[in-house]
């Protein structure tokens, strides 16, 4: 089940209902708080928890956020979540995937697209709009897009693409045909070589080199 928390009523009764009009198949309860969905929800039957953000351009989204993580994760640890932003920025769509989120949900992307977006996170990939990739990095070491093709082997790449779409090491291991230490080695590689710190952000971080979806 997906859950939706959103303050303001008539925004989170909007989003639900779209969403489960253009597919049927989902399952989305709406609650004002994290408070409430612990109270008078299912969280043990919560597979995907949607935060709306209303922080405007350039605003700290954690500071709005993190406590309301911070209180599901209490209840559900090893629950995913993403967040339905307010605007396009690329600052906070590298803040939210930083805080362990699995999407960006854009307003600039289309229904269709959202949809198929929370299919993606609720499979266990992740999610940022193309336009934002990037953009909101700061200017390091890291290297871009294009780089990634010279700075990864072709299986590295190949371990990189299962990762973002939240395969586990032993899916990889089976579909790629390699042993599943093997796996653990590209995947400490491919962590080191993008300097991030956990597989979400390297779903994120190589989402431009797979833009296909595949």
């Amino acid at each position: 089940m997906t859950v939706l928390i959103e303050p303001r009523a008539l925004v989170r009764e909007c989003i639900a209902l779209s969403l489960t009009a253009f597919d049927p198949t989902t399952t989305m309860e709406t609650y004002p708080d994290v408070a409430a969905w612990a109270r008078d929800g299912n969280p043990h039957a919560t597979s995907l928890i949607l935060f709306c953000s209303s922080v405007p351009p350039g605003g700290a989204l954690s500071d709005q956020l993190s406590p309301q993580i911070a209180a599901a994760r209490e209840i559900a640890p090893d629950l995913a979540f993403a967040v339905f932003a307010a605007h396009d920025d690329p600052v906070q769509a590298s803040e939210v995937i930083r805080l362990g989120a699995r999407g960006y949900l854009s307003p600039g992307v289309s229904l269709e697209v959202t949809v198929h977006a929370l299919k993606l996170i609720r499979a266990g990939g992740v999610y940022v709009p193309a336009n934002l990739l990037g953009a909101g990095r700061p200017h390091d070491s890291s290297p871009s897009d294009r780089q990634l093709l010279n700075l990864f082997s072709p299986r590295e790449l190949e371990v990189a693409r299962a990762m973002r779409k939240g395969q586990p090491n032993k899916v990889i291991a089976v579909e790629l045909n390699m042993s599943e230490s093997t796996v653990k080695v590209h995947v400490r590689n491919i962590i080191k070589k993008l300097k991030v710190k956990n597989r979400t952000e390297v779903a994120f971080r190589t989402q431009g080199l797979f833009l296909d979806g595949a």
